[in-house]
């Protein structure tokens, strides 16, 4: 976990979070992304 936490200077996302991210994606509001600028 240490070593996880050193190379995420912005610390892991919670399962909360990562289901806000889908949810946002699904969502009307990316209408107009294309997906070839989203990075994880």
């Amino acid at each position: 976990m240490d070593f996880m936490e050193r190379m995420s200077p912005l610390g892991n996302a919670t399962t909360e979070e990562c289901a806000d991210y889908i949810i946002t994606l699904f969502s009307y509001l990316t209408r107009k992304v294309t997906m070839q600028n989203l990075y994880q």
